[in-house]
């Protein structure tokens, strides 16, 4: 039996003894208290009680005040799908989206992103307006897409602006957009913003290709100057308003070398949390981008590499990224790590709940620091609690944390240099 599986018939049963005894809503708002409490709520379970409520926007209003990233998402999440079910707002949660929209969390702005596109065009322009102008590239691409949905030609000033963007991908983008909106064609193309691994230090977009880029942005503001007097003009870019940071608990991990380190031990830096696990590709791909990072602040910002090995079967059976890339060099049957694999002794486990085989998962992460030469320390949470807390389902997972202890953005995937820098610039 699961993990998940063994949760739900816990809540199902104590729902059911206080149904028997005091009723449905009495039942159902206890049911809420147990999930507010908790670190990672089930979506199953929290969904049901957002259904259920006699007042379903005071509780999401709860969930969304809990300052808890699960159940803030759990909370848009629901928003966003009873927006787009009703083609309007929950009541009572009206400022809740607009919050969203801007919150540290990039899961939750998307979700927000969506919510809002089911509502009138004039909710929702501002907010792309301000997205337009965050720090992370990410976001000025996912409101690029929303843009490209929707009927937003009166946005095409603001996109000339982001043609001046310090992120390739962004400028490719954006031209990609214009492209579509007006058939010109100064020959930028995504595929010359993309970042080239080198055989050393962080990924760069070649010499080449930044030129190419230089010169059709050029290019795209000489025909702006000759046609903008066919498109809206629009009013001054909104201010943007700053993601509002909250605190998150303390925690405890330990080392590779057994020593513990708790997140406390670094107020009055910038902290990075990256949740990762050896198996997964994309966090090896962002690996040379948090080692030069650490390289140039070392001493304002901590990055804590978290491993989730182990956390819920992570990995248990899975090769690390450095044996399948060893073995797409000199072979499958050559490579240690993935012999290992194939004579690993399952017998007597329980298939649902693997066991922590701790010695076995130090062993591939310190594969893994040696070959890719990490410089920041690396955790380990086998258990997966506090992966769970920052929603480290999907890796890598990465946390920035201020000075004071605050959450100031949490986002799935790896960035830029250039995106990276200007998200610490924030933080100061």
């Amino acid at each position: 039996m699961t993990k998940r599986l063994k949760y739900l018939i816990g809540i199902a049963t104590v729902t059911g003894i206080i149904a028997l005894g005091f009723g449905d809503q009495i039942a159902n708002t206890f049911t809420a208290r147990l999930l507010l409490l908790q670190d990672a709520p089930d979506p199953i379970a929290t969904n049901t009680v957002f259904e259920e409520a006699a007042l379903p926007g005071k509780l999401i209003s709860q969930f969304w005040n809990s300052e808890k990233i699960p159940h803030r998402y759990l909370a848009v999440s629901y928003l966003k799908e009873q927006t787009a079910r009703h083609g309007r707002q929950v009541p009572d949660t009206e400022g809740i989206l607009d919050d969203a929209v801007q919150d540290v969390d990039n899961s939750v702005r998307e979700l927000a992103l969506g919510a809002l596109s089911h509502l009138p065009a004039n909710t929702f322009i501002p907010h792309l307006r301000r997205l337009l102008k965050d720090a992370d590239n990410a976001i000025k691409i996912k409101a690029l897409h929303f843009i490209k949905e929707g009927d937003f030609q009166a946005l095409a000033s603001d996109l000339i602006v982001l043609l001046d963007d310090p992120e390739p991908l962004v400028v490719a983008s954006t031209a990609g957009l214009l492209r579509r909106w007006t058939g010109e064609d100064f020959s930028i193309r995504n595929h010359d913003a993309v970042a080239k691994l080198q055989a050393s230090g962080p990924r760069v977009v070649p010499e080449e290709n930044l030129q190419r880029l230089r010169t059709g942005v050029i290019q795209w503001k000489e025909w702006w100057q000759k046609n903008k007097e066919k498109f809206p003009q629009q009013t001054p870019i909104p201010k943007k308003r700053p993601p509002k940071p909250f605190a998150t608990k303390d925690f405890e991990l330990h080392t590779m070398e057994g020593d513990s380190i708790r997140l406390s031990d670094f107020r009055g830096k910038k902290v990075l949390l990256n949740f990762w696990t050896t198996w997964c590709t994309a966090c090896a791909m962002e690996m040379p981008d948090l080692v030069e990072l650490n390289e140039r602040y070392s001493e304002t910002l901590v990055i804590l590499g978290i491993s989730l090995d182990g956390s819920d079967g992570h990995g248990h059976d899975h090769a690390s990224f450095v044996d399948l890339e060893e073995a797409s060099e000199i072979g499958w049957n050559n490579v240690e790590g993935l012999r290992e694999l194939e004579h690993h002794d399952h017998e007597g486990h329980d298939h649902d709940v693997p066991t922590i085989d701790l010695p076995r998962i130090k062993k591939k992460i310190r594969r893994i620091i040696d070959k890719k030469g990490l410089t920041y320390p690396i955790l380990l949470n086998p258990s997966g609690d506090i992966g769970r807390r920052f929603n480290g389902q999907e890796l890598p997972t990465n946390v920035l944390i201020d000075q004071e202890g605050k959450v100031r953005r949490r986002f799935i995937g790896s960035r830029p240099i250039v995106t990276w820098e200007a998200m610490l610039k924030e933080l100061d």
